[in-house]
C-alpha cells in the first residue's frame, strides 16, 4: 500500500533531507514464539523508492535477535532496542538529537542466518 502512494507521487513529491527515521518493531506476547528472526523487510524496497533520504537512522523493537543484515547494508545506523519501557521515546529522541552517547552491550549474539 505504501509502495503504491509512492509511485503515485513520483520522485517530485520528495524534498531532499538530512536524516530519515525508521521505526520498526517486532510484534511478541506470552505464550507464543517467534517462527523465525526475520522482520517485515518492506521497510527497506519503500527506502530505495525514497530518492533524497540522507542518512537513514533505524530504531528497531524487538524481544531478542533479529535478522538485520539487510539493514546493516542501507542503513547508517541502527538503534536496536530490547522490550523497552516508558522511557524508550525520550531515550531514542536523545540519541538521535545527539544529548547522549548510546553504550550497552547485548545480552545474546545478533545473527547472519536463521537458526545460526
Amino acid at each position: 500500500m505504501v509502495a503504491e502512494v509512492i509511485e503515485q507521487m513520483g520522485s517530485k513529491a520528495f524534498f531532499t533531507y538530512d536524516a530519515t527515521l525508521v521505526f520498526t518493531a517486532i510484534d511478541s506476547q506470552e505464550g507464543s514464539d517467534r517462527k523465525n528472526l526475520k522482520w517485515n523487510e518492506l521497510i527497506l524496497y519503500v527506502l530505495k523508492m525514497i530518492p533524497f533520504k540522507g542518512k537513514v537512522v533505524s530504531s528497531m523493537v524487538a524481544p531478542g535477535p533479529l535478522l538485520l543484515k539487510d539493514m546493516v547494508k542501507d542503513a547508517d545506523a541502527i538503534l536496536f532496542n530490547s522490550m523497552p519501557g516508558e522511557q524508550y521515546a525520550v531515550g531514542v529522541m536523545n540519541i538521535i538529537f545527539g544529548s547522549t552517547n548510546p553504550s550497552a552491550k547485548l545480552t545474546f549474539t545478533m545473527p547472519n542466518v536463521d537458526n545460526e
